[in-house]
């Protein structure tokens, strides 16, 4: 069994690494958050994030620098400012302590991912010790995401604690609506969350939808002219480089039927009196949706509103909460479907 941890739940497992003095290391593709959960722990304990980018450091700059010491006759390491170091460093007035944050660690060569090994499990910096309030954490993107990853020394390995960080979509939206995102973009992930999760290492578009670019889309949104729609054709070679050319696409096309769409929860919540759309994109839209979104406890409530549909989307929506959900043939409110309808499905 695989275990993996959200960006929520991530905290949870991590504080207690950080506390007993270890190195937690985030894994995941890119683009879900595993910098923002090193910026949320920092501000939550009050701590100065120190960001080091270990695939644009030499090994110098983790072992520090050599200069000869002409009282002593010798030459001594000399540790680079970026690290906060024991009887060198004052803590910033304020401040409880560091998070030095190994950032693309997976994405450094051999060379420099050994020079890591000191400083994270010594926390040495050639000869000088780190500073004693000074935490450390990791992150990386997986070697089968295709994005620039090296594989892990094991040396290095046993150093950290590991985390595989996945998406929630139910989590960033959250997230989204706390923080404001445009609401066309919201409802976009609440209808469609799989496609925060939709990362293929193979894709061939210059770029791909993931937390970090729906959230570019967020900004841009902000920016886009009152005078032009946003379902404007124009704007196509934004959406496509933003998320890529076919959530680009179709996001664009949902937003022509954004207003027609109905809430998920106004169907589960009011099956019987939740509007029916007329424009048939919207039916299709909506399909797609009620596929997704349904589960154990609101299928009869689901069904309940399915059967209001016109028998076409009916027989799509079933096929497709079907497909999503092989679990809820067994349903009761299912069954009953079929029992009437089967002939149509089939």
């Amino acid at each position: 069994m695989k275990y993996t941890v959200t960006p929520k739940s991530a905290k949870a497992s991590i504080i207690p690494v950080l506390m007993a003095g270890l190195c937690p290391m985030m894994s995941s593709s890119p683009g879900v958050g595993k910098s923002a959960i090193a910026t949320e722990i920092c501000e939550e304990f009050n701590l100065v994030m120190v960001d080091i980018r270990l695939s644009t450091v030499d090994p110098t700059d983790l072992n520090g620098f050599i200069a000869p010491n002409l009282a002593t006759g010798r030459a001594d390491y000399l540790p680079p400012s970026v690290f906060p170091i024991d009887g060198m460093d004052k803590l910033p007035e304020g401040k409880d302590g560091y998070l030095i944050f190994f950032d693309e660690i997976t994405a450094a060569p051999p060379a420099i991912q050994a020079a890591a090994y000191k400083v994270i499990l010594d926390r040495m910096i050639g000869n000088h010790k780190l500073h004693p309030r000074a935490l450390m954490m990791a992150a990386g993107n997986g070697v089968k995401d295709n994005a620039v990853a090296s594989r892990m020394s094991t040396a290095l390995q046993s150093r950290m604690v590991h985390f595989e960080l996945v998406v929630s979509a139910k989590e960033w939206i959250e997230h989204a609506i706390e923080k404001k995102f445009d609401p066309r973009v919201i409802a976009y992930a609440e209808h469609r969350p799989d496609v925060l999760s939709s990362f293929d290492p193979k894709h061939t578009d210059k770029t791909f939808c993931c937390p970090r670019t729906m959230e570019f889309l967020s900004k841009i949104l902000a920016k886009v002219p009152a005078s032009t729609p946003a379902h404007d054709y124009s704007l196509m070679p934004m959406y496509a480089g933003t998320v890529g050319d076919g959530i680009g696409t179709e996001f664009r096309a949902f937003l022509e039927i954004y207003k027609e769409l109905i809430k998920f929860e106004t169907i589960s919540n009011n099956p019987k009196r939740a509007p029916i759309p007329e424009e048939p994109s919207a039916l299709f839209a909506l399909s797609g949706v009620i596929g997704e979104r349904t589960d154990k406890d609101n299928i009869l409530a689901v069904m309940q509103y399915v059967e209001r549909l016109p028998i076409e989307h009916q027989v799509s929506t079933i096929k497709k909460i079907g497909a999503n959900k092989p679990e809820l043939k067994t349903s009761t409110a299912f069954i009953n479907w079929l029992d009437v309808n089967a002939k149509k499905l089939f």
